[in-house]
């Protein structure tokens, strides 16, 4: 069966989510969080995408990006591409890194934003690898609680400066605010979902790519 094309829509943002191969680990140290971070900078000079949250995992990664003109599939996979080259040299190793290719999910109502980037900050607290998840040094949490400028991300206006890190913090204390709906690869609803789809057909044949 072939593989279900990416939706890949410029002026939107997707939270991608990748894993390693089978679940194994893609970052088994600190110096690998540095190496795909400095993947993504350089990346960021040569395609029009923006990151505003990041959190890098054991096995995993998650990035909220919003795509401008350049190709999300392009870009996901030149960094798949350079980082597995990495491993596999580092750790002498052959063969896919990933588990297959990332997972985007094109956020159809900007109401999800903050939704994503409190899930994202979320995930190392949950996955019991601190005990606050501001204490998680490779996610871009300390850009938005401490309102520092995280070099490679770019911070969403409501929770920009000051007044920004103040709603930010009450944010990440709602309950249920990291609570996601989901529909095929999108988060939103159903129906914003197929008015997306019925606009874009219209609109040209490449929709997925």
């Amino acid at each position: 069966m072939a593989r279900k094309a990416r939706i890949d829509i410029a002026n939107y943002f997707y939270h991608v989510i990748a894993r390693g191969q089978r679940k194994n680990p893609l970052f088994f140290s600190n110096e690998d969080r540095e190496e795909f971070i400095a993947i993504l900078k350089d990346l960021l000079k040569i395609f029009d995408i923006l990151i505003y949250a990041f959190a890098i995992m054991g096995n995993h990664f998650h990035l909220l990006l919003y795509r401008g003109e350049s190709s999300l599939s392009q870009f996901l996979k030149k960094l798949d591409t350079r980082y597995a080259i990495h491993f596999n040299k580092k750790y002498g190793t052959t063969g896919h890194v990933f588990q297959d290719r990332p997972k985007s999910f094109i956020i159809l109502d900007n109401k999800y934003l903050g939704n994503s980037i409190k899930y994202i900050h979320l995930n190392p607290e949950k996955a019991g690898m601190v005990g606050n998840y501001n204490e998680y040094l490779y996610s871009s949490a300390k850009c938005y609680n401490d309102n520092i400028n995280c070099e490679i991300v770019t911070k969403l206006k409501i929770f920009s400066g000051e007044t920004g890190v103040l709603k930010y913090r009450e944010f990440m204390k709602q309950e249920g605010s990291d609570s996601l709906i989901m529909y095929e690869d999108a988060i939103g609803t159903e129906e914003l979902y197929k008015k997306l789809e019925k606009r874009e057909r219209g609109r040209n044949n490449s929709y997925k790519g």
